[in-house]
């Protein structure tokens, strides 16, 4: 797990600015509901378009 930390895709800083968002209410999630499950990265699209197809 050490070898692979840091070399993950995506960016992380990015990510939490987001989270910080969503946890305060500001930004991009002022005034909008916020999710149960924030899927993220760069895969999370194909991911959840994979999954909804399966439903």
């Amino acid at each position: 797990m050490a070898e692979s930390h840091g070399t993950q895709d995506g960016d992380p800083e990015k990510f939490v600015n987001l989270a910080i968002d969503l946890v305060k209410r500001e930004g991009c999630a002022e005034s909008r509901e916020i999710p149960l499950a924030l899927p993220s990265g760069p895969d999370a699209y194909a991911r959840v378009k994979q999954r909804l197809e399966l439903e």
